[in-house]
């Protein structure tokens, strides 16, 4: 696994029903978008990104700068997750496992 992120998109203004499955289709097309949400709120869609380690080039504002070339999006928040948390659960769990021994 690689890092995660987290990109939330605002739309300009609020397209049809087809046309919000079209954009959805879209953004799940872009290089290391894992999942795309439609949210109810100030935000429209919820973008969860998989970025592996392998491919280096690729990372949150990359991805970021792809979702902005899209004429739809009015403004885009990019939220990145601390790897390192998750990195520390993971050697938590394998601590417990030892003492399972």
């Amino acid at each position: 696994m690689g890092s995660r992120g987290y990109l939330i998109v605002k739309l300009k203004q609020h397209p049809g029903v087809d046309n919000l499955w079209e954009i959805k289709k879209q953004y799940e097309h872009v290089e290391g978008v894992e999942f795309v949400d439609r949210v109810i709120g100030a935000y429209d869609f919820l973008l969860t990104l998989d970025l592996p380690f392998s491919k280096k080039q690729l990372t949150v504002e990359s991805v970021l700068d792809a979702i902005k070339k899209d004429n739809n999006c009015a403004e885009i928040i990019s939220l990145k997750s601390d790897c390192n948390f998750g990195r520390h659960e993971e050697i938590k769990d394998l601590s417990i496992l030892k003492e399972l021994r």
